[in-house]
């Protein structure tokens, strides 16, 4: 049970720091899964279900379904911030950038080493 919740926390808070990054049709399954995965270890209540009536198998294995769908989530999201990595390292190079102020002062300084 621990582990089911820990899965549906890590999983909605990363959805939702992610929503915008990501399309309507990734995330629905996911969530859908989360509520599967909710109803087997929580009563219609939100309460938690005592452990002798918990099918431990089921929610083994919708644990393991929510993992697969967070790793093809996890993909497209890596790939999108690898995208934008490159694009901005490629948008640095573009053209010689010569900006001028009438803000900037030379100086020469000389480095005074004090003995106490």
């Amino acid at each position: 049970r621990n582990m089911a919740d820990q899965i549906v926390y890590q999983t909605r808070r990363t959805l939702d720091e992610n929503e915008d990054k990501l399309d309507a049709s990734d995330l629905e399954p996911v969530r859908e899964k989360l509520t599967e995965l909710e109803a087997l270890v929580q009563d219609g209540d939100g309460k938690p279900i005592d452990d002798d009536a918990m099918d431990e198998a089921a929610i083994q294995a919708k644990v393991k379904e929510v993992e697969e769908s967070m790793h093809a989530i996890s993909s497209k999201l890596y790939e999108a911030a690898a995208a934008e990595m490159a694009e901005a390292e490629n948008n640095e190079g573009d053209g010689d950038i010569n900006v001028e102020s009438d803000d900037v002062v030379d100086a020469d300084f000389e480095v005074v080493d004090e003995e106490d």
